[in-house]
Order: structure tokens, then C-alpha cells, then sequence
């Protein structure tokens, strides 16, 4: 069955991280221990919501949780881990893969 696309939606967009921070896993989102243990077993289980916002303020790492999270979903080898080794996982590593998208606001002002 494929996979359907994924839109991330960020109210605030931190800077570009690197290629080789993207590619550390779970490890890479400081902090958020209950909302990537959440992600996780909905992952584990196989029972995912049809949509997430990640929400809050600046530097609560809503970015690297919604990107490491997509990133484990459009995995090919669909475990709770992203493998950094397979084509989708070199895709999302550049943030180019085809069923990624990202949504964010225009500044104000």
C-alpha cells in the first residue's frame, strides 16, 4: 500500500540544521522525552493520527521532532528508527523527498 504524503506544518522555522546533525535520529531532538516517546510507540503500534501540528515557542525543538519523526515514517525499512542508509532516508537528509512536505508562515510585517 503506499505511503501517503506527509505535510509538516511549523509555526516558526529554526536555522538549517546540518546534513550530519539530521542524520543522528531521536537523538538529535534535545529535550521533548514525552512527545518522542508518544511519536514512538504510534510508530511501534502502528496507530497514527491522519495529521500532527508541531506547536509552540521558539527553540522548543518542534522542527527537529517533526522532521525526524517524517523521516522514520517515509523510511523504507518502516521501523521505530530512521536507517540513514536507504534512498528515502538520503532524501529526507536534504529535505527533498518527494512525499515531504513543509508548510510554514510568511513573517509579518
Amino acid at each position: 500500500m503506499p505511503r501517503p504524503s506527509l505535510i509538516l506544518y511549523f509555526t516558526w522555522v529554526s536555522v538549517r540544521h546540518s546534513e550530519k546533525e539530521r542524520l543522528m535520529g531521536w537523538n538529535s531532538v534535545i529535550g521533548q522525552e514525552r512527545v518522542k516517546d508518544l511519536l514512538i510507540r504510534s510508530i511501534a503500534s502502528k496507530q497514527l493520527a491522519h495529521a500532527y501540528l508541531f506547536h509552540g515557542i521558539r527553540g522548543v525543538g518542534k522542527q527537529a521532532t517533526a522532521v525526524e519523526f517524517a523521516r522514520t515514517l517515509l523510511c523504507e525499512r518502516s521501523g521505530t528508527e530512521a536507517c540513514n542508509e536507504c534512498s528515502s532516508c538520503r532524501k529526507m537528509a536534504s529535505l527533498q523527498h518527494p512525499d515531504l512536505g513543509i508548510i510554514v508562515p510568511l513573517p509579518v510585517g
